[in-house]
């Protein structure tokens, strides 16, 4: 964590792109492309605001990566100032489960009275290790599957699926 590398800062990203189109631009997930400086982070790239983790291979449930808590809220408010909060309310949540929470807020919000098309990044932290979903994902797979880490594996799928299938809801 903190590695000196990200994605280059000469690098111009889709959302910095959209930006020039008028588009609001929302992240929700895993950045995972560089943390060390500022600069490197999500609302610095493009976004309006990062509902997410910085890191990889973070606990599912208690957003931990070593001895730290990697869940957080990003914003630049109206004047360019940069804004940040631990999300420690989400302490004990499935993280695939606010992931989508969190973009079918951002889509519900929408103004559509005003012409600003919106771009939603949503790179869910499924099923990179750990390997950890709730249990009546493991539930579903139990007559399926003969081993453990077969049906914890089989729900992260469907539990990201399901997320995917009440975006696309929200959506319509």
């Amino acid at each position: 964590p903190g590695a000196p590398w990200g994605l280059p800062l000469d690098e111009t990203t889709l959302p910095q792109i959209l930006k020039e189109y008028n588009y609001s631009t929302h992240m929700v997930g895993k950045w995972h492309l560089g943390s060390h400086k500022w600069a490197y982070t999500p609302v610095y790239r493009g976004f309006d605001d990062f509902l997410g983790m910085f890191q990889g291979a973070e606990d599912y449930f208690t957003h931990y990566r070593f001895n730290g808590f990697d869940l957080r809220y990003d914003w630049l408010n109206e004047d360019g100032e940069f804004n940040e909060e631990l999300r420690w309310d989400l302490d004990g949540i499935y993280s695939p489960e606010y992931y989508s929470q969190g973009a079918m807020d951002i889509i519900r919000s929408h103004d559509k009275s005003v012409d600003k098309p919106f771009f939603i990044y949503l790179p869910y932290q499924s099923t990179h290790n750990p390997h950890q979903v709730s249990q009546h994902y493991i539930d579903r797979y139990a007559s399926h599957f003969r081993y453990e880490d077969e049906q914890v594996f089989a729900g992260m799928v469907s539990a990201m699926d399901e997320g995917i299938g009440n975006i696309t809801a929200a959506i319509r």
